[in-house]
């Protein structure tokens, strides 16, 4: 399902956010789809193959309106 390089991630490189320096719509929008796959598929392991992609989930999950808006934890 996750095979490869994923074009999100290569497109983030090292940039802090999915369009440059400043949060924005599309880094929400993929901050949401990275939490769906945790919450719903965690047997993926995305992260271990994404560190971009890990590195902007950790620091999106920090935000108060992840983390307000996170599942519980079971």
């Amino acid at each position: 399902m996750l095979e490869g390089r994923l074009a999100l991630g290569t497109g983030l490189a090292d940039k802090p956010y999915c369009t440059g320096i400043h949060l924005s719509l599309a880094d929400i929008a993929v901050g949401c789809a990275l939490g769906y796959l945790d919450f719903r598929f965690p047997e993926i392991g995305w992260r271990g193959r994404h560190a971009n992609l890990t590195r902007l989930a950790d620091k999106l999950a920090l935000r108060a309106s992840f983390a307000d808006t996170a599942p519980p934890r079971a």
